[in-house]
């Protein structure tokens, strides 16, 4: 009987453990990386509206630190948030701010050598997304994160972004893990309209030691095609060949539809599945970009900047 009881439990605890994408908590991450579009003081000071509202008062997240990259023109702020209930760290980022971090993405949007863990391998990722995080935040992230972590070794760590959030916290999770900071740690990702942040080689040097990696689109969001794959007549996005570089998404791609109403729970093996948004003969939507899970994730704060216009000019 002891025996049976044992494991009745171990089946309960193994499938509750590895239950997948879950909606619901990726409404939270929605909020959360809503919240992150404002800045480090007012995220710190419960000013920023609609997402304070939700994380800090219905969700109970506490608010255990943030800061801003102190640029004014490539403006990016961290937070990072624990929730008790949930038994989980938060890491957001925010996304695209501004016309003119807009330009500067698309000028470095160049291939460069993967240099911070080069035992993962001939690893490029797009250089604007890299240089900001190598720059800007992996000094204060990594010494902050242990600090932080330090007092809930049970709790899991969820990274999450909109955007250029979804490509900055891709990098740090990727760095997290590889510089093995906490391997008993459950990690996961949960990104939105991420664009393409390096090749195959990056992705396969971090992914299968993440618990969960959901990249959620929207239909026929555009900046979840950026940069564009390299494709040929047959197999759709290629991850490798003749040229010097080859971007190429993670799996598992959550692919939602116009109203989000249903989503398809794409590949976990190949993360450009030709049966999901690759399989749209054009992802050209900006409007499917700024709504994800039905909400308008980079208007849930009071922050002044409109996504949605400099997007749209």
């Amino acid at each position: 009987m002891k025996v049976q009881i044992f494991l009745i439990g171990l089946i309960l605890f193994m499938s509750t453990a590895s239950c997948g994408y879950d909606a619901s908590f990726a409404t939270k991450m929605v909020y959360v990386s809503g919240l992150s579009y404002c800045q480090a003081d007012q995220i710190v000071n419960d000013k920023c509206g609609k997402a304070t509202d939700q994380v800090r008062n219905t969700y109970k997240m506490d608010v255990e630190y943030a800061m801003d990259n102190g640029k004014s023109v490539n403006s990016i702020t961290m937070a990072v948030l624990k929730s008790d209930n949930d038994k989980q760290y938060f890491v957001g980022f925010s996304g695209t701010r501004e016309t003119s971090q807009l330009i500067a993405e698309i000028a470095e949007s160049f291939p460069r050598s993967y240099e911070i863990h080069p035992e993962i391998g001939e690893a490029k990722v797009m250089d604007y997304f890299y240089q900001r995080y190598l720059d800007d935040f992996r000094d204060p992230f990594l010494q902050k994160i242990k600090e932080i972590i330090k007092g809930n070794p049970s709790y899991g760590i969820t990274f999450t972004g909109h955007s250029l959030g979804g490509a900055m916290t891709v990098h740090a999770a990727a760095d997290f893990i590889l510089s093995g900071i906490d391997t008993n740690r459950k990690v996961q990702i949960y990104s939105f309209g991420q664009p393409r942040v390096g090749d195959h080689k990056f992705i396969d040097g971090f992914a299968s030691k993440v618990s969960g990696f959901y990249r959620v689109t929207h239909s026929k969001d555009i900046v979840a095609h950026i940069p564009p794959c390299i494709t040929d007549l047959h197999d759709g996005c290629t991850e490798s060949g003749i040229l010097p570089f080859y971007p190429y998404h993670a799996p598992q791609e959550i692919w939602y539809n116009e109203d989000s109403s249903s989503y398809t729970q794409c590949s976990t093996k190949e993360g450009e599945d030709p049966t999901c948004s690759n399989s749209n003969a054009l992802n050209d939507s900006v409007d499917d970009h700024l709504k994800y899970l039905g909400l308008p994730i980079s208007g849930l704060t009071s922050y002044p900047a409109s996504l949605e216009e400099l997007l749209k000019a």
